[in-house]
């Protein structure tokens, strides 16, 4: 919940504890917009009347953000933006890589037949789509890998991975995937959803590792392509 001015006859008391999930997320995505510039010195009055909430949850809000590495914080010069480098994109998929195929073992082993098929129609839902829009691929393709991971027991390394997966679908709304990167993206599915038909756990972990570090290839060449030159 943003909390902006209160309507004079429907006010409601101010939560800082609503407050902050919104405020972390409209501030995280205005640096990754380039809103927020790379570099850019970040004073939670400043943030606090950009986003019309109090200082609170703008230092709540930049605590989490440091978590995420997209804010350094210096106790004697402040909170900064990160800049978003191949270096940082590099780190966030290799957490993925390691996450991920560790997440998708235990789906294959413990998979019951009406989640293999919902699976299948996700992946059959995500062809028909063809990447025709990308807010609907991005939403498809996280259902497909959520799908895969929800149950795991894990919730602390599902937690781990929903955060760098928000982060680097900010980070991809800035680019358009390649012909060659979308080809890949469907075999890949393709082989995924075999491996776990088959009941291939070390083959599911390995397609998907396969699937992130084509990713992070695929961005980091976008990434370099787009710097100043």
């Amino acid at each position: 919940m943003v909390v902006g001015r209160p309507h004079e006859t429907e006010w409601e008391p101010y939560d800082d504890a609503q407050a902050t999930p919104a405020v972390h997320d409209r501030i995280r995505e205005a640096m990754v917009e380039g809103v927020l510039a790379p570099g850019s010195r970040l004073k939670v009055q400043e943030l606090a009347r950009r986003f019309e909430t109090s200082s609170n949850p703008i230092r709540e809000a930049l605590q989490r953000l440091q978590g995420e590495g997209l804010v350094l914080i210096n106790h004697n010069q402040g909170a900064f933006v990160r800049p978003i480098d191949s270096q940082f994109v590099r780190n966030t998929y290799e957490l993925l890589a390691l996450i991920e195929p560790y997440l998708i073992r235990r789906f294959v082993e413990f998979a019951l037949p009406e989640e293999i098929q919902e699976l299948a129609d996700l992946i059959g839902k995500f062809e028909e789509h063809n990447f025709a829009d990308a807010q609907i691929y991005r939403r498809l393709d996280t259902e497909i890998h959520g799908l895969t991971y929800r149950r795991h027991y894990n919730k602390q390394a599902i937690e781990l991975w929903k955060q760098k997966r928000i982060l680097v679908g900010l980070l991809g709304r800035r680019y358009a995937i390649s012909l060659a990167r979308r080809k890949e993206i469907l075999k890949e599915h393709r082989l995924l959803l075999e491996a776990v038909r088959h009941q291939d756990i070390e083959g599911a972990g390995r397609v998907v590792e396969r699937h992130v570090k084509g990713s992070s290839i695929h961005f980091i060449e976008l990434l370099r392509a787009d710097l100043p030159r």
